[in-house]
């Protein structure tokens, strides 16, 4: 008897057993879970584009998806016109014109290299720092 005869005679088998199993293995292959926000410390990734753009954040990558979803996104300004005097500076984006809501979709045949942002790294520090600034203050 084969597996398809035995499932057959027997369809609960395949409703409640088979079918979460299947679905159960298909998301359990695309989700991190030290990633925020289910387990773990935050976890975020640096996106560099072929066009020498980069952007810190959440990434999202579903296998099956030809774009890459990025949220809480910051990108990477020149600041050496600034005052602190720096050659680079990381914005948090949001603030433009046409106010993005959602992440960052990118398709992946215009990303170059994804890596992992070490936690104590000056660009987790300062994406950090800017959340802090940017919480809400109490009133005393």
């Amino acid at each position: 008897m084969t597996a398809w005869e035995a499932l057959r005679g027997r369809p609960w088998l395949l409703r409640w057993v088979a079918l979460p199993m299947l679905a159960g293995a298909i998301l359990a292959a695309n989700v991190d879970l030290s990633a925020p926000p289910l387990l773990g410390s935050e976890r975020l990734s640096a996106v560099f584009l072929v066009d020498g753009q980069g952007y810190v954040g959440h990434l999202e990558d579903v296998a099956w998806s030809d774009v890459l979803t990025v949220r809480d996104v910051h990108y990477f300004q020149d600041a050496r016109n600034s005052t602190t005097n720096l050659p680079l500076a990381l914005v948090k984006r949001g603030a433009e014109v046409h106010a993005p809501a959602d992440g960052l979709r990118i398709r992946r045949e215009r990303v170059l290299a994804v890596e992992r942002v070490g936690p104590g790294s000056p660009a987790a520090r300062a994406i950090r720092t800017q959340r802090g600034l940017d919480a809400p203050r109490s009133q005393p």
